[in-house]
Parts: C-alpha cells; structure tokens; sequence
C-alpha cells in the first residue's frame, strides 16, 4: 500500500517475506534524498529498484523519501522528510533504520534511529563522501551521523577507503561493500536493438551514458571520438543524458574537426535525452562499446548495466570502476583525463569481435545483480538487528 503524509514525501510500505510470515526481522525503514518520481523517473531508480529486491530477499520494507522537487525550497524538502521519518520510525517500530547518502540523509538517519533508539545502517554512494566533508553546518553533524552508524555500507571497495582515509568512521565499527545491483531482468541482451532504434547493422557505435556534469569526462570522450573519426575507427558517437553540461559539450561536438572526411564531427555525435531503461538496454546492446571517462566515480554501475547487454567497456582508473571492468574480457581501463589513451582504447575493443566479449560481460554482470546484491545488503541488515538485540537496544524484535 502507499501513503503519503505529509504529500510532499512518500511514504511506501509494501510486504517481504519475513513481514508476510510474522518473523519479525529485516524489518526496515529506508530514507533516501533520491528516489523516482513522475517528473524524474530515473532520479535515484537504484535505490528504487534495491528495495525491490530487498523485498523479494525477504525484507519488510517502508521507504520515505522525497516525491515532490521543484516546488519547495531545499530546507523545507529535508525538514518535512525528516518529520516524515521520525513520525514512521514510531509509528512502525522497524528493526533498523537503513539511510542512502552521506548528505544529507545520514544526518535525517540519526534524528530517526535515535528518536526510537533503533539502529542505523548508512550508505555511501559516491560524491555524497566529497559533500560530507563541507565546512558547513549540516555537514558537520552528517560527519558525527557516519561515526554514530552501527553500520556503514559503500558501494564500492574505492569509496569505502577513501571514507576511511577521510576519518569519517569511528573505530570500531562495522563496514561493507554492498552496491546496489544491476536489473538483469531489464538489462540483458536486446537482438534487434539496430532495428529498433533505426541503427545501421555495420555502423560502428560508441555510447556514453549518464548525467552531463564535469565529473563525467565527457569532454574528454567527445574529444577522443574526434581522433577515432578522423583514423577511421568509429562512426558514432551517442550520447545519452541530461545536465549542465549539455549546451557546452554540444558547442564542443560541434567545433571537433573530423579531419581527412571534412566537416564537422558534430554529425556523427548524437545527443539523446535520458530514457526508460529498457530503451537504454537497447542503446547498450545496439552499442559496440560503452564508455564512462569519469574523472570521478562512486562505482559506475552503468558499467554493469552495459555489460548485461553483452557489451564490453572502456572506463578510467577512478573509484570503483577497476572492480567492474576486472579483466581484459570486459573492457579496457586508462587514465581519466587522456583522450589519446581513451581513443586507443575504444579503438582497441572496437577492433575486437564483441560477440567474443558477450558471454564474459553477461557473466560479470550477473554477479552483481541486484537479487544479488539484496541478499548481501539483508545479511548486513540482520547483522545489525542482531547486535542491537543483544545489547537489548530493541524493545521488541517482533514489534
């Protein structure tokens, strides 16, 4: 069932397993800043599609989270979000208290948690690591949330040492590499991608996708796809995505000079706005290639989501990227900001049948599938539920 209360935040509760059967455990309250809604329908669908999974491992799960964006100032969105969770947090005694992000969410976990002396997980996705470590205020007090979690998840092995490394854990304390998982079920091989999408069957195609901000590297991207269509190794380049950035890397596509063809590149780059996800499992299963140049990165699960559609990868040696792209089957890792190096090794995988990349880069994918990756984060989950209980910090386990 669905409830919102106030109407500015969701408030969804649906039935696990252990929920169904009475079991009392892995029984959540999950709090994210990000989380789809009719206008963004892909803002934070990760975390959406995790607490599904996290149901079908079993868990009970309500979830507050934002639903409307445009139309508040961004201390009232986090006031009434975090009223929100206080209120559910008493009103339905869960086990744990589970917040995605550092900032500000960590900070709305602990008000929770405590407001009911319930344990809280927290996790860490990327860039919210950077915002944490602001000298401001709310800041602050999200830094002391991190070192008051019983636990803290990371999505990736990088991120997590840098937390570390930044001093945001208490000593000790329990930590874990969890990312979110990837939708096999949606993303996975799409045969007659080219036809659906009105592709040439030997166009050779280069992808990106993802938000158009610096952090990206898609600069770096549209500037190595120049010297792969000057040379004569790639045809096209498609873009998928919405940002800042958008207006200045189109004046960038349009300005490359393709060289010996004449022109410009800008006819071979495709700008396309962000799209559903099972249209962007036939943009990577159209794609020979898809690249993420990130000059930071929390994981890059884009990367995993390509490689369900059987198409291997060319990332940057940042963050969590080297744990997907792990061996050579899958895709090519170099330096970020390199454009010479990017386009030698987009011209490398091109160079290579990708039909002899698929089966590795579905089995890579399928290893960190979002059922997966559920059945780890539950493990966490009851971890803490267990401790908390034998502390006697849970007044009722069955609530």
């Amino acid at each position: 069932m669905s409830e919102a209360k106030p109407d500015a935040v969701l408030v969804d509760v649906r039935l696990g397993e252990a929920g169904r059967a009475g079991a009392g455990t892995g029984r959540v309250l999950l709090i994210s800043n990000m989380w789809p809604t009719r206008r963004r329908p892909m803002f934070g669908i990760f975390v959406a599609r995790h607490v599904e999974a996290l149901r079908k491992a079993g868990a009970e799960v309500a979830v507050v989270a934002p639903r409307r964006f445009a139309r508040m100032p961004v201390p009232l969105r986090y006031l009434l979000l975090t009223l929100a969770a206080v209120a559910e947090v008493l009103r339905r005694r869960p086990s744990v208290i589970v917040a995605h992000y550092a900032y500000p969410t960590a900070l709305i976990g602990l008000v929770a948690a405590r407001s009911a002396r319930r344990p809280l997980v927290l996790v860490i996705h990327g860039t919210d690591v950077q915002s944490v470590l602001r000298r401001d205020p709310v800041a602050s007090l999200c830094r002391r949330a991190l070192r008051s979690a019983d636990a803290v998840v990371a999505v990736s092995a990088a991120l997590l040492d840098e937390a570390r490394r930044s001093s945001l854990f208490a000593s000790p304390q329990l930590t874990a590499v969890v990312n979110m998982g990837v939708d096999t079920g949606v993303f996975k091989p799409v045969p007659d991608a080219r036809q659906r999408l009105g592709l040439d069957a030997g166009t050779r195609i280069v992808a990106f996708a993802g938000n158009l901000v610096p952090t990206k590297g898609v600069d770096v991207l549209i500037d190595a796809f120049g010297r792969l269509a000057e040379e004569g190794h790639a045809d096209v380049l498609v873009i998928i995505g919405s940002g800042p950035e958008r207006e200045a890397l189109e004046i960038q596509a349009d300005s490359t000079v393709r060289g010996s063809f004449g022109g410009s590149v800008r006819e071979s780059i495709r700008f396309v706005d962000p799209v559903p996800a099972e249209v962007l499992a036939a943009w990577f299963s159209a794609a020979d290639v898809v690249v993420l140049p990130s000059r930071r990165e929390g994981l890059g699960l884009v990367l995993l989501e390509a490689m369900a559609c059987g198409t291997p990868c060319v990332g940057t040696r940042v963050g969590g990227i080297p744990e997907i792209i792990s061996h050579d089957e899958v895709g090519v890792l170099v330096d970020p900001d390199a454009p010479e190096q990017l386009a030698q090794a987009i011209a490398q995988v091109l160079a290579r049948s990708k039909d002899g990349c698929t089966d590795a880069c579905i089995r890579r994918a399928r290893a960190e599938s979002c059922d997966a990756k559920a059945r780890e984060m539950l493990a966490v989950i009851l971890a803490v539920e267990r401790a908390a209980t034998a502390d006697g910090d849970l007044d009722s386990a069955a609530g």
